[in-house]
């Protein structure tokens, strides 16, 4: 009899065919094997209204597109080399300068235990103010350009030039031209350290992490082996191998991104989708950026041709299921009292309390409803609920 009433139940309260079935574009995800995903699983990856793909395990689903998988980077400057801690000083963070010690080399001047009045870049700021007037996530950014500075460390750009930080980008940054590079040389779109017209003989003679090929000072391309000191044309260093830039991050050309073209030294998008922020979007069917970036379609609407429409009824400006909406039951305005539910647009007592006894919903199973609605058990005697037909319970 349980089995019946359960039947009874899923028969009343309808089973609506789903509506995942993409025979055409999926309006606000990817298809995968005929079903609509979100596109944003490493199982099935894709960008809005095309197909879904699996990610390898190497890589994960990044604003819809399968990537290696980012590498964590360490916060702070690296050991410095030649420096060390001087007599009577106290080292800094990374290789700062010590009183009575050399200048280390190598490291960014770091600040967690030196005793500046401020903190450089990289150094604790809970216990006193940033040089950059910075602090972001418990540690002292750097100053941008035109910010006043003491040294070049204290800099974005990584040039300190009269008190000034320089507008310009620091060795091993991205560049286009030489005019971008504080060192005024930009070679391998990489800004080079100050050696001339960025030649070497070997590694050493290049800014942390590039190489030195063919008298030339250069990044690591995409699948190029890496190692965490290494840098990267594009993306990050991820088990070993450097990966390519999502939509939205910096590119020297078209082949450091994962999709899409690299323009103005940022990478795009493929023919047919627009960059909304980080994420590539078809205008024409995503739901966060329907027609436009940010035009987000409401609750109960999808984005079809890039324009919000409702596939259910319109009630006013909402667009409801007329068979589950408890103010909108089976027709527009017919409210369901907070007691009942809407089953296929009809406002019914839930499952549990399913019979009507004056306006309640009850289970006919309690001392005031045994068996029936308003029969009350006697003093001394309880409701004995027979569970599979609850309107022979007796009270004894």
């Amino acid at each position: 009899m349980r089995a019946w009433a359960l039947g009874f139940l899923l028969l009343a309260m309808g089973c609506p065919p789903s509506s995942n079935d993409c025979e055409g574009p999926c309006p606000g995800g990817c298809c995968l094997d005929g079903v609509c995903r979100a596109g944003t699983e490493d199982s099935a990856c894709g960008l809005i209204g095309g197909a879904c793909s699996v990610c390898p395990a190497n890589q994960s689903c990044h604003a819809n597109i399968c990537v290696l998988k980012p590498e964590s980077q360490g916060v702070g400057g690296g050991a410095g080399s030649g420096g060390g801690s001087g007599a009577g000083g106290s080292s800094g963070t990374g290789g700062g300068n010590a009183t009575g010690g050399g200048t280390a080399s190598g490291g960014g001047v770091g600040g967690g235990t030196n005793n500046s009045a401020c903190g450089l870049k990289g150094s604790s700021c809970n216990a006193r103010p940033c040089c950059s007037g910075v602090c972001s996530g418990g540690s002292c950014a750097c100053t941008s350009a035109a910010g006043n500075c003491q040294n070049d460390s204290q800099c974005c750009s990584g040039t300190c030039a009269g008190g000034v930080c320089a507008n310009c980008n620091a060795p091993g940054a991205l560049c286009q031209t030489n005019a971008n590079c504080c060192s005024g040389n930009c070679q391998g779109g990489i800004c080079q350290a100050s050696k001339a017209q960025g030649q070497c003989t070997n590694s050493t003679d290049c800014a942390g992490g590039l190489n030195c090929e063919s008298g030339t000072c250069v990044c690591k391309s995409t699948s190029d082996s890496c190692s965490t000191s290494s840098v990267c044309c594009s993306g990050s260093c991820y088990n070993g191998y450097c990966t390519c830039a999502a939509p939205g991050d910096t590119c020297r050309t078209g082949e450091d991104c994962c999709a899409g073209p690299c323009v103005n030294g940022s990478c795009g998008c493929t023919s047919g989708n627009t960059l909304c922020g980080n994420k590539c979007a078809s205008l024409d069917w995503d739901n966060d950026h329907c027609g436009a970036c940010s035009n987000a379609c409401g609750p109960g609407f999808s984005c079809n041709n890039g324009k919000c429409t409702c596939s259910a009824t319109m009630c006013g400006n909402s667009c409801v299921n007329l068979m589950s909406s408890q103010s909108d039951c089976g027709t527009c305005g017919n409210s369901c009292a907070s007691t009942f539910e809407c089953h296929s647009g009809t406002c019914a007592c839930p499952y549990e309390n399913r019979f009507t006894c004056n306006g309640r919903c009850v289970s006919l199973c309690t001392s005031g409803d045994c068996g029936s609605c308003g029969k009350a058990c006697s003093a001394g005697t309880y409701c004995h609920c027979n569970y599979d037909q609850p309107w022979f319970s007796s009270c004894y």
